[in-house]
């Protein structure tokens, strides 16, 4: 069972552009979109990662997926248990984690 996060942007669904590596290249949506360090969803970092303080939460929103995404990069794409989306209204990118 896949359990994705699906983010809503401008009143609507995103468009999932990238699922766990197939889809779009991670390079090629970086190269549109910028780094996708910090475009995650709160509500991921807070549920998956399940902070123990509001600090500690701060600090996993600030760190976004910066290191996972860094090891991803290395490897040329987007890993299991990822997916990227795009609002098809205004453009933003978000990335998602899912379980499978």
């Amino acid at each position: 069972m896949l359990r994705p996060y699906w983010p809503v942007c401008c009143g609507v669904l995103t468009t999932l552009i990238n699922a766990e590596g197939a889809g779009q290249a991670l390079a090629a949506i970086e190269a549109n979109a910028g780094p996708l360090d910090t475009s995650h969803l709160e509500a991921d970092l807070s549920e998956d990662w399940t902070p123990g303080s509001p600090q500690q939460l701060a600090e996993a929103v600030q760190a976004g997926y910066r290191e996972e995404l860094a090891l991803m990069r290395r490897a040329g794409e987007l890993g299991d248990g990822f997916n990227v989306f795009q609002c098809r209204c205004c453009g933003r990118v978000y990335i998602a984690s899912c379980e499978t």
